[in-house]
């Protein structure tokens, strides 16, 4: 499941704190990583690496930053690890991301206490070339090569998921000097491991795709025989001479008494390891084709056989919550990066300016003071400056789904005090306005509410959301407007509405059933449905809102597992079409009444996610849309009845992860991003009388990941 366009966040040091007694948490071939927690990203793990050099050489560093990282920022996948952004303080420079707590799988593979069955090997072996092969094939020229592949930047979830970490780290040590294991190795092949280096890196051969092939199969090697490949670097250095390999003879003698299935585990491994570490790197194979590989007989396997053997090397691994090990007490920017040791409370480390620009660097929790919660305090003041994992639960149990779920005490009743009936007078006032909900631009700002006139081109700013919601879902249901899930650091469960008053403001709601974000959302009557979206995973479930009891239920899973698709409502039935991740151009249909998804003849042009899809006099419009990355202008119409699709004026700008609703019987296209990556601020309009585009105007500043709500 690859993941939708977000960009890099600048962290202010200041306000991740760590455990002065628990210091450095780790380190590699490139810096160093210490354990931290966020006032809104909770436990994160920063990577660190000394600066040397003042503002320039911090700018310089940036830039590699910004473009090693934000293609894969931008879409996020399984087995990738999730990057958060970058922080900075004197002399350092740190690169935030998702704290994983079961470690790295150099020490999994190593602690031979722990049981490994082989099954739950080989889908550690797929997992790690299901995401080689994806940065390998990220973007449209497919330029990205890892750089470091080693066991330990591998990082494991508590299922003992591959997340692959420190992804084009190799750049970045040569720009820092931060590399801490270089063993005498050549200029050219610092930055990676000794031991998982390419011959021809010490050759002076620059940085290729096919010498992360050879990276993967010594890790492939680690993950048979569980010891470390080379006994000395010596010895190392003789094979590299020589053009020999670890010793596979305990190989063969693991084929011996196990079972078919396991000794066919073995022989594809080995068979994968030895290609990959072809001296000739011209005969080194294609990660896809590798990860196809695995995936064929990784399909073979029994699912239950798996999930034990992770239950059974779970059970010894003593895996832990970082809040029963830590006690976060001190500002990372106390941080010495030099010696990993903390400032004292008495000496005060400089300050370090660290927007050298601003509208590329704008901190969206600059503004946001944390205040505690007391739990007889009026909720809507607080709720908004809470962490998304601290907000009160529902009372009612989420494994019963088809009962209603309970909104926190007082929310509800308060939110109730605030529900004008319908006024036609304040309806008609909205007449010709949309409103444009979270996304993220160039400054970060993903917690924005903006409504604009598409007459008078003016727009007004309306209350700020509670939550960042980037790739979130909104619909509007009478005088309010409402707003699930998204992408504020990690994907969440909240929704909350904006009530359109005079003085209105959001409120925050009860939880959805299931965390997801970059779903999808449409109307029918007084329901909300949203369906599909992500976390960790592409989602195929679906749940529905009852605006006026407050009550939430299951639907049928769709057909497929979507996110990032287009949703829309046509009399009782809704619409599901693209998707990120589909190996086809599919929609399906659901007639609410039967419950029942059925699959829809598949769409026309190859932009299958991160398009907009609204109804319009009893037919579906498909606009805009990402396909290798590459944003498109195609533009087709789905007429039920007939069951087929047609082909329209294509867009004046291609666009992907833009909003779009109808007014008046005309659609609107909003923001979005450009194939060339640049955030767009162009609003088009598309009158299907005439079968023609038209740009109306620009908005207040450009976005993406954003929902647009007609008023």
């Amino acid at each position: 499941m690859a993941h939708k366009f977000r960009t890099l966040r600048e962290y202010e040091a200041q306000k991740i704190l760590c455990d002065v007694q628990r210091g450095e948490a780790g380190r590699g071939g490139f810096g160093k990583v210490i354990v931290g927690k966020h006032e809104y990203a909770g436990f994160v793990a920063v990577k660190y690496f000394p600066v040397n050099g003042g503002e320039p050489e911090q700018r310089a560093i940036q830039k590699v930053v910004h473009r090693e990282y934000d293609m894969l920022l931008r879409s996020r996948h399984e087995n990738i690890a999730d990057v958060f952004g970058l922080t900075k303080w004197r002399g350092a420079m740190g690169i935030v991301m998702k704290y994983y707590e079961a470690g790295n799988l150099l020490v999994l593979l190593l602690s031979d206490y722990i049981p490994l069955g082989l099954s739950l090997v080989l889908r550690l072996a797929y997992e790690t070339a299901n995401g080689v092969a994806y940065i390998h094939n990220c973007g449209i020229d497919k330029r990205l090569i890892h750089g470091d592949m080693k066991p330990e930047n591998i990082l494991l979830t508590t299922g003992l998921n591959v997340k692959i970490a420190d992804f084009g780290c190799a750049k970045l040590a040569s720009f820092t000097g931060s590399t801490t294991n270089q063993n005498t190795v050549p200029q050219e092949a610092q930055g990676m491991t000794l031991h998982y280096a390419t011959p021809e890196k010490f050759q002076g051969a620059e940085p290729k795709k096919e010498q992360d092939v050879f990276s993967c199969a010594i890790i492939f090697y680690v993950m048979l025989r569980r010891i470390l490949p080379y006994p000395s670097d010596q010895i190392f250095w003789e094979m590299i001479r020589n053009m020999t390999r670890p010793n596979c003879d305990a190989i063969q003698e693991m084929k011996n008494g196990c079972s078919d299935n396991d000794k066919a585990i073995v022989e594809l491994i080995e068979r994968m390891m030895t290609q990959c570490w072809e001296q000739n790197p011209a005969h080194r194979p294609n990660m896809l084709d590798v990860r196809d590989e695995f995936q064929q007989h990784l399909a073979k396997q029994d699912p239950a056989v798996i999930s034990q053997q992770v239950t059974d090397a779970v059970k010894e691994m003593e895996i832990r919550h970082p809040a029963a090990e830590h006690n976060p007490t001190v500002p990372l920017h106390r941080l010495n990066p030099t010696t990993g040791e903390f400032y004292s409370e008495s000496i005060q480390p400089p300050q370090v300016h660290l927007r050298e620009n601003p509208s590329q660097f704008q901190n969206p929790l600059q503004n946001i003071q944390p205040t505690p919660v007391q739990p007889q305090q009026n909720p809507q003041v607080h709720l908004q400056q809470q962490e998304e994992s601290t907000l009160p639960k529902s009372a009612s149990s989420h494994s019963n789904i088809t009962a209603s779920k309970t909104v926190e005490k007082g929310v509800f009743e308060s939110i109730q005090q605030h529900q004008p009936r319908e006024n036609p007078l304040e309806h008609s006032q909205h007449q010709g306005k949309f409103v444009v909900v979270g996304g993220t631009g160039h400054d970060g700002s993903d917690e924005v509410c903006i409504k604009y006139d598409v007459t008078t081109k003016q727009h007004q700013h309306l209350p700020k959301v509670n939550k960042p919601r980037c790739g979130s879902t909104s619909v509007k249901v009478g005088d309010k407007i409402y707003v699930f899930g998204g992408d504020g650091v990690a994907a969440m469960k909240s929704c909350e509405m904006l009530i359109l008053a005079s003085n209105g403001r959001w409120e925050m709601m009860d939880e959805m059933l299931e965390t997801r974000c970059y779903a999808a959302s449409a109307v029918i009557g007084d329901n909300i449905y949203v369906a599909g979206g992500a976390n960790n995973a592409n989602l195929s479930s679906g749940e529905v809102y009852n605006v006026n009891r407050n009550e939430r239920r299951r639907i049928h899973d769709m057909i497929k597992k979507r996110s990032s698709h287009g949703m829309c409502s046509i009399g009782n039935s809704l619409y599901c079409v693209g998707g990120e991740g589909l190996d086809d151009k599919s929609g399906e249909h659901l007639d609410v009444r039967s419950g029942k998804w059925n699959l829809i003849p598949p769409m026309n042009h190859e932009a299958t996610y991160g398009l907009s899809c609204v109804a319009l006099n009893g037919k579906i419009y498909v606009t805009g849309g990402r396909s290798s990355l590459s944003s498109s202008s195609h533009h087709e119409c789905y007429d039920p009845t007939a069951q087929r699709w047609r082909s329209l004026e294509a867009l004046k700008t291609g666009r992907a992860f833009h909003g779009a609703c109808v007014m008046n019987g005309k659609i609107y296209v909003a923001g979005g991003i450009s194939s060339g990556g640049r955030i767009l601020s162009s609003v088009e309009v598309y009158d299907p009388t005439e079968d023609f585009w038209t740009h109306l105007f620009d908005l207040d500043k450009p976005v993406e990941f954003h929902t647009v709500v007609t008023l």
